[in-house]
């Protein structure tokens, strides 16, 4: 099944199965996806705003060119998607208990969200951004950070010594942060 060009808005897929289909150019605003499940499923160059993405089920499912507005996600398990040509963009979104380990997703955008306990253990993220975030105890563990726009973030914190960081722009005061995993003073 093809959905072309369409426009979902106001729709309650929650506790459901969405079709499995190829979604392509399709926008979906304020749709209700809680503990849905998209296995499966095609999303290219599709655009969701304010949708709820709350422990919705991903495993299988590709998104390429995907771009998040405003949404939440909460519990979402994004490194069971495919990773075939995945690519994403994050605006203004809430972002809360994810799981991004282990997946290639360089120059992915990450603008003014809030990014609260999501792991991005053994992740390819260079060339991308996490401009004007707010973190809260997110983990970035044996990550390819090279490249990586952190300017206007605030909470991280993460071993350098463990994470990849060529390139990586920070803003002062927050990189002071990177230095928590030395056990120094500051003064």
């Amino acid at each position: 099944m093809l959905f072309d060009k369409q426009k979902f808005g106001h729709k309650d897929w929650s506790f459901r199965v969405v079709p499995v289909a190829e979604y392509v150019e399709c926008e979906f605003v304020d749709c209700n996806f809680s503990s849905g499940d998209f296995t499966g499923s095609i999303f290219i160059d599709c655009m969701f705003t304010s949708c709820n993405f709350s422990n919705t089920i991903l495993d299988g499912c590709r998104m390429q060119g995907a771009v998040f507005l405003g949404c939440k996600l909460l519990g979402v398990n994004f490194s069971k998607m495919s990773m075939f040509l995945m690519s994403m963009r994050f605006d203004q979104c809430m972002i809360y208990n994810c799981n991004f380990s282990s997946l290639r997703i360089p120059a992915t955008i990450f603008l003014k969200c809030k990014v609260a306990e999501c792991s991005f253990g053994n992740s390819d993220l260079h060339g991308g951004s996490f401009s004007l975030c707010v973190f809260d105890k997110t983990e970035f563990h044996n990550s390819n950070l090279c490249g990586v726009d952190f300017r206007g973030a605030t909470g991280y914190s993460f071993d350098l010594r463990v994470n990849k960081v060529k390139g990586a722009k920070f803003s002062h005061p927050d990189v002071l942060a990177l230095l928590d995993y030395f056990e120094i003073e500051v003064e």
